[in-house]
């Protein structure tokens, strides 16, 4: 199954932190580790980047992860 369905079963994750570290934010990646929050914003800063046609995660998404953010992270 590892084999298969690499990180524990997170597809998707595994997908996105992909294009992080393809378009050179692996340091960032680092960064915000413990802050799942980031992880949003940071794949949608690293989409930017990328010439082919990719999803992104809305401005309304984006801010509801940030209202989550404020109140769960301290």
């Amino acid at each position: 199954v590892k084999k298969i369905v690499p990180l524990a079963g997170h597809p998707l994750g595994y997908y996105m932190t992909k294009i992080i570290i393809k378009n050179a934010h692996f340091d960032d990646l680092i960064r915000i580790v413990g802050n799942p929050f980031k992880f949003f914003k940071l794949y949608n800063k690293s989409v930017v980047s990328e010439r082919e046609n990719l999803s992104v995660y809305s401005e309304t998404t984006i801010e509801i992860i940030e209202d989550f953010e404020k109140k769960y992270v301290k």
